[in-house]
């Protein structure tokens, strides 16, 4: 589990950092659609997920007000 933590930060530090962020608010509206997938939104998820919005600054209200077929069909700029 380390190693899996360790992973997650260091792909936000070299990665993330350079995304726009609609890429950003497209990431999290996936990462949601995924966690509410199977009809369920345990607290561990619910936490989870909002502490990612908070390490790439992104507010809730505009994840949900992405479509999913917008998020799946946003491309990567940079």
């Amino acid at each position: 589990m380390r190693f899996l933590k360790y992973m997650k930060e260091r792909f936000h530090e070299t990665i993330l950092k350079f995304w726009s962020e609609e890429e950003k608010i497209a990431l999290m509206k996936i990462i949601h659609d995924i966690y509410v997938s199977d009809n369920e939104f345990s607290d561990e998820e619910r936490n989870d997920y909002r502490q990612m919005l908070n390490k790439l600054n992104i507010n809730e209200v505009d994840v949900d007000n992405i479509g999913i077929e917008n998020a799946v069909t946003a491309r990567r700029l940079g």
